[in-house]
């Protein structure tokens, strides 16, 4: 809602229109939704969000060395979770020129990002062994899981520009050339394809919702 609120305000909406629009979104989208209990809140993140206008982050660069840097790792595993953290620390370098190289995401997300399944034990001794490498270093604070990556290289030659961090391992994979990569004609997500897959064309998600949509023709035109 609050990303909603910035948009609106970024296409030159005033605050009153913006909570109509908001209201009307709500009602659409939220089963059971109640616009008298809803009033102060819509209002408060209305508010809110004027104060910090929406960023656009249409890329990141990787360079050369650092892309090095990555390959010099054994395991792919690791390679792509220390792709994933340095896109997501270059892309929290462009949002706040204070950030300081630091991947501000939750374990769980990075690794989902980096497409690596392994256990919640493993994924901690894998960031012990970058750390080992000295290629991130941790939090001084004892509550914050942010890793700090500290092979950021921007004065390499620009190798890749990602400007798209929803399947960063894919990404690394297709640039390794390891395996067959195309992106979802719907929502432009980037997909895995079996060596023998010549007919996918949409992702999971965009394919459930293709068939949803097509029963609800199916069912409109019987009714």
């Amino acid at each position: 809602m609050s990303i909603l609120a910035k948009y609106w305000y970024s296409q030159d909406y005033k605050k009153h229109d913006i909570c109509n629009l908001m209201n009307d979104f709500m009602v659409k989208n939220y089963k059971g939704y109640n616009p008298v209990s809803w009033d102060l809140v819509i209002e408060k993140i209305v508010t809110k969000a004027k104060k910090y206008p929406l960023i656009q982050v249409n890329f990141v660069c990787i360079t050369k060395h650092e892309l090095e840097t990555i390959q010099e790792l054994q395991s792919k595993r690791m390679q792509r979770v220390a792709f994933t953290l340095l896109c997501l620390a270059k892309f929290y370098d462009a949002v706040n020129e204070k950030n300081n190289d630091w991947a501000n995401s939750k374990i769980n997300d990075i690794f989902r990002m980096a497409r690596v399944q392994i256990s919640k034990n493993d994924k901690t001794l894998m960031l012990n062994d970058l750390r080992a490498l000295g290629l991130i270093e941790y939090s001084v604070k004892v509550d914050n899981d942010n890793v700090n990556v500290q092979f950021v290289d921007n004065e390499s030659e620009v190798i890749l520009q990602i400007d798209d961090f929803r399947e960063l391992g894919y990404e690394y994979m297709r640039y390794c050339g390891d395996g067959k990569f195309i992106n979802c004609e719907d929502c432009g997500k980037l997909m895995k394809l079996d060596s023998k897959d010549n007919q996918t064309v949409r992702c999971a998600e965009c394919q459930r919702k293709a068939t949803l949509e097509k029963y609800k023709r199916y069912n409109k035109k019987r009714k």
